[in-house]
This record gives C-alpha cells, sequence and structure tokens, in this order.
C-alpha cells in the first residue's frame, strides 16, 4: 500500500488520472454495445459508477482536487479504485 501512497501523493498522480479516464471515456465511445446491452438496473449501475469513477478522474486530473480542495472521494486512490472496478464490471457483464 505504501507504493500507492507514494504514486498518489507525486507530481504524476494527475497526468496518471487524466490519462486512465480518457482512455475508459475513449473506450466507451468506441463499444457503446457494452452498456447498451445490459439489463435496465445493471445500466443504472454501470452509469453511476462510471459516473462517479470517470468524474473523480477528470477532475483530479485537471487539477478541480489538490491536497486541500474537493471531496476525498473525488481524489487518488478512489478515483483509480472506482476506474479499477468499473472496468471490472464491464469486463464481467460484456
Amino acid at each position: 500500500m505504501e507504493h500507492v501512497w507514494r504514486i498518489v501523493d507525486s507530481r504524476l498522480a494527475p497526468w496518471v488520472s487524466l490519462l486512465a479516464a480518457a482512455l475508459l471515456a475513449f473506450w466507451l465511445l468506441a463499444y457503446p454495445d457494452t452498456v447498451r446491452s445490459l439489463a435496465w438496473p445493471a445500466r443504472v449501475a454501470t452509469v453511476v459508477l462510471g459516473s462517479w469513477s470517470l468524474g473523480g478522474g477528470f477532475a483530479h486530473g485537471v487539477g478541480l482536487t489538490g491536497a486541500h480542495k474537493g471531496p476525498s472521494w473525488l481524489r487518488p486512490p478512489w478515483c483509480w479504485g472506482g476506474m479499477a472496478v468499473f472496468v471490472a464490471w464491464l469486463f464481467w457483464v460484456s
């Protein structure tokens, strides 16, 4: 866990968040059928999880969250964990 906190505190953390969120967003744009083919309850859960994790990644990446700005659940490692869960969920349901 110490390695994660070292990356979170580094100057590269916003770039990691922005890159991960951008790649995930491009993936969803390229393959929208992964979400469209889900049943209604799973689709709602996917949209909620995706909005939170991608929103947190973009917010951290563009500097809207800092050491003392913004809620802690928008900063890493929470937004990174959310994106990892979101990717795992998409692979599991598709």
